[in-house]
């Protein structure tokens, strides 16, 4: 099992509330929630990091015309 380490995050009260609502609709924990929300983001920043660096190695970009053409996709 993945060792953790607790960490501190204080939230605005409203947050808080939105927070204790949606965890109990959800069935999970406000903590759950939390290290969803983290690991969604960081996961999104890693993506981005990924398509930067595609696309600042690639030699040769295509519009989204050409991409529908070569793959031959409808507008």
């Amino acid at each position: 099992k993945m060792r953790t380490a607790p960490i501190s995050v204080r939230l605005p009260e409203n947050v808080n509330m939105i927070l204790d609502t949606l965890a109990g609709e959800l069935h999970t924990t406000k903590t759950q929630l939390i290290k969803d929300a983290i690991m969604e983001r960081i996961e999104d920043y890693l993506d981005s990091q990924a398509i930067d660096n595609a696309v600042r190695n690639s030699s040769k970009t295509y519009t989204m015309a050409e991409m529908r053409a070569r793959h031959d996709l409808e507008d």
